[in-house]
């Protein structure tokens, strides 16, 4: 029972001992940051503490060595990273996050629009005469089928771009931003345009082979193969050099502080005082004639086309 009693008292000793060394490290970090003075320093050299303030001061300055180590240990590392892009990059995953959502969202809507027309066009293949027939008179369908898409999408487009889309947005934006809407537009339109000619050239010359074809059909495919040309023409040769010469007159009208406006006032005005605008603007309109030319004769071979269709529709 004695040396039951006396276990105690030592734990109970050592538990107090703890205590008042955490006890004495509080203090001397309040001290330390001015919150408090240091323990013992309203006493006399007697003062009953168990711990005098050289002991406080000693500790607190020990204390805030290993913190300054503690602080430049992490300095070190942090100096391994851009803390900058470390914080950013929460906000960096959301933007990819938004970018990729948004990249599938407009995947998704064109896949539903594609998906829709094919849907129709299975419809009507599948209610159309052709489909229970032989072979031969299936594949002959599909092939007039796929040229009357082609050339229609190539018309309808070429229609829209020369004589509607691109003089209402001339009207209604600005020179400079109209500027760099076509030459985004142009390739894609020429590309698209050419893809659709040369389908319809395919088409066309296998529904009507040269030697057993007549002389009006030689004709229609003449007018699909230069329709096919003056596209590709404008896709790699006149198109890029409009471009090119665009940029550039663009650079010498934005220092004279113009290109904002809409329409050509501007540009003439200040072309009669500037000769290197003037001598750009003669350049610029001849590459652009060529390829409004090359674009209207292929517009002009589709419609030469597009009448022989019509004649040949039996509604």
């Amino acid at each position: 029972m004695l040396k039951s009693g006396r276990l105690m008292a030592k734990k109970s000793e050592i538990i107090h001992s703890a205590m008042r060394r955490e006890e004495s490290k509080m203090f001397a970090a309040l001290a330390e940051i001015h919150i408090i003075p240091p323990r013992g320093a309203a006493l006399d050299n007697q003062a009953h503490c168990s711990c005098g303030p050289l002991d406080i001061l000693a500790n607190a300055h020990q204390q805030t060595q290993t913190f300054k180590q503690q602080t430049q240990t992490l300095g070190r590392v942090y100096d391994k990273f851009d803390l900058h892009q470390i914080l950013l990059f929460p906000f960096r995953f959301l933007e990819i996050f938004q970018i990729q959502y948004i990249s599938q969202t407009k995947i998704m809507a064109w896949m539903t629009r594609f998906l829709t027309a094919v849907a129709f066009l299975a419809i009507g293949v599948i209610f159309s005469p052709e489909t229970f027939g032989s072979k031969s008179a299936k594949i002959t369908a599909f092939v007039k089928l796929a040229h009357l898409l082609c050339f229609s999408t190539a018309w309808g487009a070429a229609l829209w771009v020369t004589f509607i889309g691109g003089i209402i947005m001339f009207k209604n934006l600005p020179r400079h931003q109209f500027g760099n809407l076509q030459s985004k537009m142009f390739p894609a339109y020429f590309m698209m345009v050419g893809i659709c000619c040369a389908v319809s050239v395919g088409c066309f010359g296998y529904t009507h082979p040269w030697k057993s074809s007549s002389t009006a059909e030689k004709y229609q495919l003449g007018f699909l193969l230069s329709a096919f040309a003056f596209n590709l023409t404008n896709l790699f040769v006149f198109t890029p050099m409009t471009i090119e010469m665009m940029k550039q007159r663009h650079k010498v009208e934005r220092e004279s502080n113009i290109g904002e406006e809409v329409g050509w006032t501007k540009n003439q005005e200040v072309a009669k005082v500037n000769p290197k605008l003037a001598a750009m603007n003669k350049k610029f309109g001849m590459i652009h004639g060529l390829s409004s030319l090359a674009n209207i004769m292929s517009f002009g071979s589709l419609a030469m086309h597009s009448w022989y269709l019509a004649g040949k529709i039996d509604l």
